[in-house]
């Protein structure tokens, strides 16, 4: 079939369908109910797509943030398995980490097996245009969008990024695609006179050109389509962290939502978020189904859909919003983006194939996105055995196809032997929170200290039960619930059974690697003082005390050893007969102290 992967960014399970409960995928569809009418979130497509699909309704991110989340599903890789295990793994403390050498991306094995691929929008697995990362290096015939996360959050951009590949050639054609009537993009600009071109319908047209270019071609086609609509962005060319107050969803269009119309708290913020999910989510989806149905290739199409990580808290402009409250985003679960709890890591997945995935059924299996290349590669019909699938399988990579399941009426092609266990895990390298509102700063929770957390998911017990231990944070005690009967996560079973907590510990331990930057392979001394996300990160990476090397992973860090002291001088007589003696050193072996920030 023709593929299509449609990546949304930062919505939650309970953002999409509240017109439609019943064809949503809350664990409780009468929390949906109960939002005031003029309130819900239409998503009249993505209820079609339940309704003639597939919804999976304990479908899990492999990490809670966009980075990690996206390497992990691109290349089939469980995060515990990654060097990139969160936003700011990157050599300059950023986000932008390329692939690993080894791995590869699902648009790899079908480009070998004559699919035309292409991929549109925020890509976010590259260190920069040329290094390997580049999605032309990584199996797709062409790339238009924003390369790394430091592009990413330009609602109107001046330029984007470009790539083609070409047959024969080792390097891409990397171009630049500008937009000048995006210069100076403002408010008044861009929102009130309608002259700016938006970055999400910018994409919209540039996948129905593709489609329409290859749909009668003899190639079947492959499209990621990775949107930046549910994400907060700027008006802004250039990314401004230090005045996150700029922030906001500057949306071309509000629609029915106003002030006036819409009941309860509301803001320019909240407003904007909803109209991105109804009116460019949503509509995207409606003008891809429209263009299949257009040439006649509707029933040979595969649509996915889903999330990177759950809703975010980062409307700046509005620090009041919360997304559970405002947009009931989390469908009544508890945590966000950057937590563990179910609502920050379970992505609303909806899988859409006339003809083949059988209509209106639903699945509660635990399903990883880190499933996707392996699914799509077993859609495609690439034998599980090619050598092309080999990265797909290294071990405790933690993937494995889902299409029996996504053809079957139910859960009954899986069992307790189809997966063992599911990780979805975030780690940091020091203590990063933002800034308050109005500071200035970017107020983002990000954690109290160094080390990972994690959800670890146990279906040895499937379908009786399936455990899930999980720490929010680094230095939390873990939590055990049975996800199946507590979706909420009200019942925490972990001081009950502490062999059981012992036991997920030892079996999350054995499928994963330290995360050398975050966890026992770290030294405090070189972040002896705070370093905030947002302000001295990047030079306390690149600080003259401490050196980064590799062992296994990329980045080490480790103090630098302090040259051994030379003999202390003899006094000798200054010209003017006073004695002088050169500066004492520090003791062999001592840390010279770092500089007070």
């Amino acid at each position: 079939p023709n593929i299509v992967v449609y990546l949304a960014d930062d919505v939650g399970v309970g953002a999409i369908n509240q017109h439609a409960p019943e064809w949503a995928l809350a664990a409780d569809p009468a929390v949906l109910a109960a939002v005031p009418e003029a309130r819900r979130i239409r998503t009249p497509t993505l209820e079609a797509m339940a309704r003639e699909g597939k919804r999976f309704m304990n479908a899990y991110v492999a990490a809670p943030v966009c980075s990690p989340s996206r390497h992990s599903l691109l290349t089939g890789v469980q995060v515990g398995q990654l060097a990139n295990r969160g936003n700011g793994f990157a050599p300059t403390g950023g986000s932008d980490v390329d692939i690993e050498a080894g791995q590869q991306t699902f648009a790899a094995p079908l480009s070998r097996a004559g699919y035309v691929t292409a991929a549109f929008g925020k890509w976010g697995a590259t260190a920069n245009s040329t290094s390997s990362g580049n999605p032309c290096r990584q199996g797709f015939d062409v790339f238009e969008g924003f390369y790394t996360h430091a592009e990413t959050g330009h609602a109107f951009p001046a330029a984007v990024s470009r790539c083609e590949r070409v047959r024969g050639q080792e390097d891409p054609q990397d171009s630049i695609v500008e937009f000048p009537e995006n210069e100076g993009a403002s408010m008044e600009k861009c929102f009130d006179t309608g002259s700016c071109t938006f970055f999400d319908h910018l994409l919209r047209e540039r996948v129905i050109d593709f489609i329409d270019a290859n749909a009668a071609g003899d190639a079947p086609f492959l499209v990621y389509w990775a949107t930046t609509a549910g994400h907060v962005s700027l008006y802004e060319h250039v990314l401004k962290h230090k005045n996150c107050n700029q922030k906001t969803h500057p949306m071309p269009s509000f629609g029915r939502y106003s002030p006036e119309t819409v009941p309860g708290r509301v803001s320019h913020e909240v407003l904007g978020l909803m109209a991105a999910l109804e009116y460019t989510i949503d509509a995207d989806l409606s003008a891809t189904i429209a263009a299949l149905q257009r040439h006649g290739i509707d029933d040979h199409t595969l649509i996915i859909f889903a999330s990177d990580n759950g809703p975010h808290q980062e409307a700046f402009r509005d620090p009041l919003y919360d997304p559970i409250v405002d947009l009931t985003a989390t469908a009544g679960a508890k945590g966000i983006k950057r937590r563990l709890h179910q609502g920050g890591i379970r992505t609303p997945l909806i899988m859409r194939w006339p003809g083949t995935i059988p209509a209106g059924t639903v699945s509660y299996f635990p399903v990883m996105l880190y499933d996707l290349p392996l699914t799509i590669a077993a859609a495609a019909g690439i034998a599980s055995d090619d050598p092309s699938l080999d990265p797909f399988n290294v071990e405790h990579a933690g993937g494995v196809s889902m299409l029996d399941l996504m053809k079957s009426e139910n859960d009954s092609v899986v069992d307790n032997t189809t997966r063992s266990f599911g990780h979805v895990e975030i780690c940091y390298m020091q203590e990063g929170n933002g800034s308050a509102p109005g500071s200035g700063g970017c107020p983002v929770a990000w954690n109290n200290g160094p080390g990972c957390g994690f959800a670890y998911f146990d279906l040895s017990e499937w379908p009786a039960r399936v455990l899930k231990l999980v720490k929010d944070f680094p230095e939390d005690e873990p939590e055990l619930y049975e996800i199946l009967a507590d979706p909420y996560e009200q019942a925490n079973l972990a001081s009950a059974n502490p062999d059981v907590v012992d036991k997920l510990l030892a079996a999350r331990d054995s499928i994963r690697k330290p995360s050398c930057p975050a966890e026992d392979q770290y030294d405090e001394r070189c972040f002896r003082s705070k370093c905030n996300r947002y302000g001295r990160k990047k030079d306390c990476r690149s600080d003259s005390l401490c050196e980064w090397s590799s062992d296994g992973f990329p980045y080490r860090c480790s103090l630098r050893p302090t040259p051994a002291p030379s003999p202390r001088p003899s006094a000798t007589k200054s010209p003017t007969g006073s004695p002088s003696f050169s500066p004492t050193l520090a003791p062999s072996g001592e840390p010279t102290e770092m500089p007070t920030e």
